[in-house]
């Protein structure tokens, strides 16, 4: 049973990006936080019978927010760059021959590795598998997955992800429904257009893949290269429903995708993209270890902190970062900025990143951040 009032003390406690109490006290009432900020003040707020609980030698700090992950997807095999072509490959190697029960399973693995790493919330790219959250006591926002080329194919994606999404109930306190039409480069226009609708019909938000690799930004220009030459045309799969991007990719994104929408990667943005992006209303959530891995760089951090875009910080999968460690992401985009501020600076803008800017565009900001 849940003791009622506790007051958690420690040497420091770290409320915002901006603000760090020493020493610090956290109280908190039935699961709740009430304050978190200098401990003085705290013991005065605390209600008789609050039990206090020190910290030595600890730094307590909000939940961290993961804003983009794949938990389902496990470890691939062997490490290493690969590119991203083969590795697309690999996963829908994997998507083919994974059940029901294995994706619960490494959700469940995932989601644990999360809750020990401090993140209390995730956003989660879902296959909408029925009890894939049942033993999650993190929030997720799930961003259920449509794809596909085909109408066919999409239609039944966006089928299934429209039903999950109206299956959950409206008070859950762990999890909230999102959607998610992958990426340009794997479904069409027609299918955007309904997932728009469909999220926009019910005020949920929409996370899509976009400039994550070479091999993309190639095709959704062109129409060629790689994604065509290795997976689509070996694989029979038809592009008659796809059409490129074109040149001004950011632009045609913009038609395509409503102000707020939240755009992962950007690894091959520039800074007239991001700008661009930025006074279109859209978000960004960089995934460094992922992109590095893939792409054999980092994404443009120094543009995106510069221009003062909304964005958050995310892993990726398993499969593409090794663990979900949002540590290591902090330190990977500390590690790629090299820009107009201090590294003080840099680092209350990061720390703000992966807190209260990543609950605000998950929707959580009520709750967590």
């Amino acid at each position: 049973m849940t003791e009622r009032n506790l007051l958690f003390a420690a040497p420091h406690l770290v409320a915002s990006g901006r603000r760090l109490f020493s020493p610090g006290g956290l109280l908190v009432s039935g699961g709740r936080v009430l304050f978190a900020g200098e401990l003085a003040r705290a013991e005065l707020f605390a209600p008789a019978g609050t039990r206090k609980v020190d910290l030595p030698d600890s730094l307590v700090i909000p939940g961290l927010v993961n804003a983009h992950t794949h938990l389902c997807i496990p470890p691939l095999g062997e490490e290493g760059r690969e590119d991203f072509s083969g590795w697309i490959l690999k996963v829908m190697g994997w998507r083919i021959g994974v059940s029901d029960e294995d994706l619960v399973r490494e959700t469940s693995e995932a989601l644990r590795q999360c809750a020990v790493g401090g993140v209390s919330l995730v956003g989660d790219i879902s296959y909408a598998v029925p009890g894939q959250y049942a033993a999650s006591r993190i929030r997720v926002r799930a961003f259920f997955e449509v794809i596909g080329l085909s109408r066919d194919r999409w239609e039944e994606t966006a089928e299934k992800a429209e039903k999950m999404a109206e299956s959950l109930p409206v008070d859950d306190p762990f999890v909230r429904p999102g959607l998610s039409p992958h990426s340009f480069y794997t479904t069409t226009r027609e299918c955007f257009k309904r997932a728009v609708a469909f999220a926009q019909g019910k005020g949920f938000p929409l996370q899509v893949h976009f400039s994550e690799s070479a091999d993309e930004v190639e095709f959704l220009r062109t129409g060629g290269g790689p994604l065509k030459e290795r997976i689509y045309e070996p694989l029979g799969l038809s592009l008659d429903e796809f059409s490129p991007l074109g040149e001004d990719m950011v632009g045609e994104v913009a038609e395509v995708l409503p102000p707020g929408a939240i755009l992962v990667h950007g690894t091959f943005l520039t800074a007239e993209d991001v700008s661009r992006l930025r006074e279109k209303g859209f978000s960004l959530v960089l995934c460094p270890r992922s992109n590095r891995f893939l792409s054999g760089r980092y994404p443009p951090v120094t543009e995106v902190v510069d221009s003062g875009i909304l964005f958050g910080v995310g892993t990726d999968s398993r499969a593409s970062c090794g663990e979900l460690d949002m540590f290591e992401e902090m330190r990977a985009l500390a590690d790629a900025y090299h820009g107009s501020y201090g590294m003080a600076e840099f680092c209350s803008r990061l720390f703000s990143a992966v807190t209260e800017s990543g609950a605000l565009l998950l929707g959580f900001h009520d709750v967590t951040g």
